[in-house]
C-alpha cells in the first residue's frame, strides 16, 4: 500500500512512519518545503497513493502568544487547505481512496463526557482552531474519497510530546502534580 503523510517527522508521525515502514508499506513523506510548490506539487507527490494521512501541525505545547498561535493555525489550516485543493484538482483515478486528517479533543468544552458526535464545543482558541481545521475538509464531503477526521487527545510516549517535556523535569526532582488532580485526562498512547 502507498501511504502519503504530512507531519511524518513529528512525534506521532515518527512512530507511525516507523510502524508502516516496518509493515512494508511504500511511504511518501510530504515535507514543509513541498507545500511551497502549492497544490500542483502536492498532487504529484500523492498521485496514486492509497491513503493520505494529515498529521501536520505545530505543537500546541508551548507559550500561546500571538506569534505561536498564528503558527499553530497556519500549520494546520494552510496545510489542510492545500491538501484538499490538491485532491480536488486530481483525476479521481489518481486520488487516494482514504484521507485521514487529525484534529483534537480540544474542540470540546471541559464539562461532562464527550463522544465523537458530541456538539458541546468550547469557545476558546483551541476549539476555534479545531473547528476551522475540520471545516477545511468540507469541499471533499461529496466526493469519492472516504474521509476520517480523528480527534486525538494527548498522545503519550516516553520520547516526545507531553511526556518528553515532563520526564526531564521529574528526573531533576522538579516534577509535581498537574492541576487539581481531579480533572479528566484524555489520552492515547502512540502504540494505539
Amino acid at each position: 500500500m502507498r501511504v502519503a503523510i504530512t507531519g511524518g517527522t513529528g512525534f506521532l508521525g515518527r512512530h507511525l512512519t516507523s510502524y508502516l515502514g516496518a509493515l512494508g508499506h511504500d511511504l511518501v513523506l510530504i515535507q514543509r518545503t513541498d507545500l511551497i510548490g502549492g497544490p500542483d506539487q502536492i498532487s504529484k507527490l500523492i498521485k496514486t497513493s492509497d491513503v493520505l494521512i494529515n498529521l501536520a501541525g505545530s505543537p500546541v505545547i508551548k507559550r500561546w502568544n500571538k506569534s505561536n498561535m498564528q503558527e499553530m493555525r497556519e500549520s494546520r489550516i494552510h496545510t489542510t487547505n492545500l491538501l484538499v485543493e490538491a485532491l480536488i484538482k486530481m483525476p479521481s483515478t489518481e486520488q487516494p481512496s482514504l484521507f485521514i486528517s487529525v484534529s483534537a479533543i480540544g474542540i470540546y468544552d471541559s464539562s461532562g463526557l464527550h463522544k465523537e458526535n458530541s456538539l458541546q464545543f468550547a469557545d476558546n482558541f483551541l476549539a476555534r482552531l479545531c473547528k476551522a481545521w475540520e471545516v477545511c475538509l468540507d469541499p471533499l464531503q461529496k466526493g469519492s474519497i472516504r474521509l476520517c477526521s480523528i480527534r486525538l487527545g494527548i498522545v503519550l510516549g516516553p520520547d516526545g510530546g507531553m511526556m518528553g517535556r515532563l520526564i526531564p523535569l521529574f528526573k531533576m526532582a522538579l516534577g509535581g502534580k498537574i492541576g487539581s488532580d481531579k480533572q479528566p485526562f484524555s489520552f492515547i498512547h502512540y502504540h494505539d
